[in-house]
């Protein structure tokens, strides 16, 4: 039985080292030419206790060199902390009070995640404002943007004619849990969404990454703003989806351009994020949460139990596919920039992560689903 197991392990690998989108390239968006004429841009950063960071993120926007129009909207989401007068210090400090706007948040309605109702709240800003923008740049709170980031991420919208341009922000990896855990993240989501395929317009699958997207005012208008997307919890991809089945292209990349500031140093920290929302990824199904434990023990445990297994011609189909399950991780390994001991590390990262879904059924059948900023909304 373990025989089989092994010979189908390393077919379905070699599956998806080969024909899954090429999800394990480590590619960044690509510098195109730049347009003749900068389309006006505003800029739209949830914000709920975001006092650590709120500052930095301002600056790396209202710092853009870009020479189109740029404003920037924060919706300061109730916040109980001095997020919103630390994000007008850091305009005062540059001389920019001018283009930041900071509203205050109404309270959260039923039937809406947090952050996208934030993040309707600045559309509706945005669509108030006597001249239609051509762009609006979703950004989290949380994420430092260097000067040049808005100028290429506008010229491959306006290049490709795309509806949605986003880019998923380099992490912070730094400590020993940031090492072991974040480069598998970015590798799982590209294995769940790989970022060819989300740029193929015949592709149906679609996604993005919330902490930088790109959108054009169009796409937003047909769509009806963040409000198609008003209850979704995992809502970068939801938006993706949404403008991807109006009719509008859509761009995925990594880039080097834009970092998160909010750091995972203990386990605790990774676990929870992907706790909050691994279940809604799996629509709330307990056969999908049972199919997804079957599946990625099979695809992740059984080669190594296969290498160490007595049988020769078992331990080396076990070998052959831990060697290619490692390879098609070593692009991300390189990209953070980490020993390449954690290579052979996967099969074991995928326990934590498995442990961290099914924390997140948990969570939910006990009402806890969700839980962000001290909401529960799942």
């Amino acid at each position: 039985m373990i025989l089989v197991l092994s010979a189908l392990a390393l077919l379905a690998w070699l599956y998806l080292a080969l024909f899954r989108g090429r999800f394990w390239e480590d590619a960044t968006l690509p510098q195109l030419d730049e347009p003749d004429e900068w389309p006006s841009v505003i800029a739209i950063v949830p914000a709920r206790n975001e006092a650590e960071t709120i500052g930095e993120t301002v600056r790396g926007i209202l710092e853009q060199d870009y020479q189109g129009e740029l404003k920037l909207v924060v919706i300061d989401d109730q916040s109980d902390d001095d997020t919103a007068q630390l994000a007008k210090e850091a305009a005062d400090a540059l001389n920019q009070q001018e283009n930041l706007i900071v509203l205050s948040g109404k309270p959260l309605p039923e039937g809406w995640s947090g952050k996208v109702w934030a993040m309707q709240q600045g559309w509706e800003h945005t669509k108030a404002q006597a001249e239609p923008v051509s762009y609006v740049w979703f950004t989290d709170a949380d994420i430092l943007h260097q000067d040049k980031a808005l100028r290429r991420l506008v010229a491959v919208a306006t290049n490709e004619n795309r509806g949605l341009v986003s880019t998923m922000v380099e992490l912070r990896c730094k400590g020993f849990w940031e090492k072991a855990l974040v480069p598998a993240f970015v590798y799982f989501f590209k294995l769940l969404y790989p970022f060819l395929w989300v740029s193929n317009d015949k592709k149906k699958i679609a996604g993005a990454a919330g902490g930088c997207m790109l959108v054009s005012g169009q796409a937003l208008e047909k769509i009806d703003g963040p409000r198609a997307i008003q209850a979704d919890l995992i809502d970068d991809c939801a938006l993706g989806s949404a403008i991807k089945q109006s009719g509008f292209s859509i761009r995925l990349d990594l880039t080097r351009d834009s970092h998160s500031l909010r750091g995972y140093p203990k386990l605790a920290d990774a676990w929870n994020t992907v706790a909050r929302t691994a279940y809604t990824q799996l629509g709330y199904s307990p056969l999908k949460l049972i199919g997804s434990v079957v599946g990625l023990a099979w695809l992740f445990f059984i080669p190594v139990a296969s290498f160490l297994s007595p049988d020769l011609l078992t331990a080396l189909l076990g070998g052959i596919t831990w060697l290619i399950m490692s390879l098609t991780f070593l692009p991300m390994v390189k990209f953070y920039r980490v020993n390449p001991f954690w290579l052979f590390a996967l099969p074991f990262i995928t326990i934590i992560y498995l442990g961290a879904t099914i924390d997140s059924a948990l969570r939910y059948h006990k009402g806890q689903g969700g839980q962000w900023k001290g909401r529960s909304q799942a």
